[in-house]
């Protein structure tokens, strides 16, 4: 002996004739009411406690931005801030302006920081692939790092949720972005170091402002 069938409670289920579409049952039969199925819920990212983080990518994106400022060091800003001819003959206000764009070691450090910044949109590529092959959980999207240090601050942030890991690099970055700070720094003293030589110069030789 079998037990009673019960009844289908009333509801809207999948429709059979129609996928991807429900139906309202009303208890006893289909109604003509029909309606787009809701999408199922994304899982929520998988967890991966103790994963390693650390790849050879992540490292080169967040050390190689620091060459161009090393490279910016050796110019000879001495040279490139002497304005004082300019009190002589005021002509030559034109050429010390332009004269940083005569120096190689200028020019070569910004060829430099454009082939660091397409080839750290690789190694970001490179990095998420990685994280990918390791069994972490949507990594941080790696065009991220065409905005820079977007993409190390994004990544720290989504591996740590993942992994309980993986701050260094965001330490390395700051590291970096602190000796650019620095070669600025160095730059903006020896600029202003130049203008107060011209300055006393010019009061030395009754040349001043507005003689």
């Amino acid at each position: 002996m079998t037990a009673p069938q019960l009844p289908t409670p009333a509801g809207w289920y999948p429709d059979p004739s129609a996928p991807g579409t429900v139906r309202y049952w009303d208890g006893t039969a289909w109604t003509t009411h029909q309606q787009p199925a809701a999408p199922a819920a994304a899982a929520a990212p998988r967890r991966s406690p103790g994963a390693d983080t650390n790849t050879v990518w992540i490292w080169l994106i967040v050390l190689l931005p620091v060459v161009p400022a090393l490279l910016l060091l050796f110019v000879p800003w001495g040279e490139v801030f002497d304005y004082r001819g300019i009190l002589t003959d005021p002509s030559r206000g034109v050429e010390a302006s332009l004269r940083i764009y005569t120096e190689p070691l200028y020019w070569a450090a910004t060829l430099v920081g454009f082939v660091i910044y397409g080839l750290n949109a690789w190694f970001a590529y490179l990095d998420h692939r990685t994280l990918v092959a390791r069994g972490i959980d949507q990594p941080f999207p790696w065009p991220w790092q065409f905005l820079s240090i977007v993409y190390v601050i994004g990544r720290t942030v989504v591996v740590r949720r993942r992994t309980g890991r993986g701050a260094a690099p965001l330490w390395g970055l700051g590291a970096t972005m602190a000796v650019s700070f620095i070669v600025t720094g160095v730059i903006m003293w020896l600029a202003m170091d130049s203008m107060l030589t011209m300055i006393q110069s010019g009061i030395s030789t009754g040349r001043g402002y507005g003689s």
